[in-house]
């Protein structure tokens, strides 16, 4: 069964920058200004990434959208749903 996680980009991201070593950043910056660019440039306003690994890009691109919009993230490996189980826990601290 899915569970819908809500929290807010600014949460994610002072978490990012507060505790790095929580948070494994896995693609570089240039990409998530890349795929924010794409998103503004076609003025999306819902996303679908393929591909979670560790949120980093999600996080670009829930910034590049308009408060209304929304990002939906999906991936065939598993690896990163312990991550995503703790992340409410992390947001909390």
């Amino acid at each position: 069964m899915m569970k819908k996680i809500q929290v807010t980009v600014e949460q994610i991201l002072k978490q990012i920058e507060d505790r790095p070593d929580a948070f494994p950043i896995t693609a570089e910056p240039e990409t998530g200004q890349m795929l924010a660019a794409i998103i503004q440039l076609i003025d999306a306003s819902e996303v679908l990434e393929i591909g979670t690994n560790y949120v980093y890009t999600m996080i670009c691109m829930a910034r590049a959208l308009e408060p209304t919009g929304s990002v939906s993230t999906i991936d065939i490996e598993d690896k990163a749903i312990p991550y995503f189980k703790q992340l409410p826990k992390k947001l909390k601290r």
